[in-house]
């Protein structure tokens, strides 16, 4: 995956130039962005400040863990799952072959 070139607490820092009355244009010419990228980062991070944009990043990586853990747990319920019904399959299959009449039984 492509390294972006703007931390997003610079992509912030460019954001409340614009807001603090320089145009649009001239501070996507100084930085090298073009006017859609800005307005795409004005939507996603516009009224931001940068501690918001750590927290944000904090919250994501939490998020995460929690998603991991989330699908660590559904593997070990489905695991268990299928080591019970396969316990029971044999089960059934022992007392089968002990005696043809113990299905009739069951």
């Amino acid at each position: 995956m492509r390294r972006p070139r703007f931390s997003e607490t610079q992509i912030v820092g460019i954001l409340n130039e614009a807001d603090s009355g320089v145009a649009v244009k001239e501070v996507c010419q100084k930085h090298g962005i073009s006017d859609a990228t800005y307005y795409q980062w004005k939507s996603k991070f516009g009224g931001l400040e940068a501690s918001d944009v750590r927290r944000m990043r904090e919250l994501k990586a939490e998020n995460s863990q929690f998603v991991s853990l989330r699908l660590l747990s559904n593997s070990l319920i489905v695991s268990q799952q299928s080591e019970s019904l396969h316990h029971r399959l044999n089960d059934k299959l022992i007392v089968e072959d002990m005696d043809p009449m113990a299905t009739m039984i069951l």
